[in-house]
């Protein structure tokens, strides 16, 4: 597998961060509103940042296959912990169940190139949320209202995942241009022997080169000429007029 910007992966590494102390606040504001602790939700929710901690923690390290393990532990733990605390918060009556179709979306984006492990695991959600509301025997426009809503969700999570891996791809596409470019630059270093007599360069092979070619042929730099004050009144005394571009008054 070709070389992956890390930044890719340590950027999502800060999100799933910022996902796990949602989390939390999350729980926070539930039980402001319910007024009473849920200590099963809070039990889940817990083992969710755990979860999510140890992804980050594996797409930090921006290597295969930790980051193929760590998209498979953040989007079925996300899944599957996301339909236990759906059970412990109200079932088919929970506020939580809203969330299912923005989760169902995000999931795939995480999967990182196996866009279908992440589409699995939003099939899961839904999946495990519809049967919650079977064995509630929710009334069916709660059903009709969680296939339209996964349904979409799981379009849209696809739609993203594939925009996601386009522009992925395009960055490692750069990078590997961009190496490549630096790679072709052409620089001189160390020592050079020169004839002290004819000023000749003396190359790898063991040639005599003029030290304009060896130069040209080892760097980016072009050779012009031109005639210096000194060699002016040397070669050309009577001279009374500035010889090339390189003459300075």
């Amino acid at each position: 597998m070709a070389a992956r910007p890390t930044s890719v992966y340590r950027e999502a590494a800060v999100f799933i961060t910022w996902g796990a102390g949602i989390i939390l606040v999350a729980h926070g504001v539930e039980v402001a509103h319910a007024g009473r602790p849920n200590w099963p939700a809070l039990a889940i929710r817990v083992a969710w940042v755990a979860v999510l901690a140890a992804t980050a923690a594996l797409f930090r390290r921006a290597r295969q296959p930790q980051i193929r393990w760590g998209a498979v532990l953040g989007i079925f733990g996300s899944a599957l912990l996301d339909l236990a605390l759906l059970w412990v918060t109200g079932r088919s009556s929970s506020p939580l169940l809203a969330f299912t179709p923005v989760l169902a979306t995000v999931l795939p984006i995480m999967a990182f190139g196996g866009i279908w492990i992440g589409l699995a695991g939003s099939a899961t959600l839904v999946a495990g949320t519809w049967l919650i509301l079977w064995a509630d025997a929710a009334p069916a426009g709660a059903h009709l209202a969680l296939l339209n809503a996964g349904g979409g969700a799981l379009a849209c999570g696809w739609l993203l995942a594939r925009a996601f891996e386009r522009s992925r791809r395009a960055e490692e596409a750069r990078l590997a241009q961009l190496a490549e470019a630096m790679a072709s630059i052409k620089t001189l270093s160390g020592l050079l022997p020169v004839c002290a007599w004819c000023r000749r360069v003396r190359s790898d092979a063991g040639y005599w080169e003029q030290i304009e070619a060896y130069v040209t042929a080892h760097s980016d730099a072009t050779f012009t000429h031109a005639l210096c004050h000194d060699c002016e009144r040397t070669h050309f005394p009577d001279a009374g007029e500035p010889h090339g571009p390189g003459h300075r008054g």
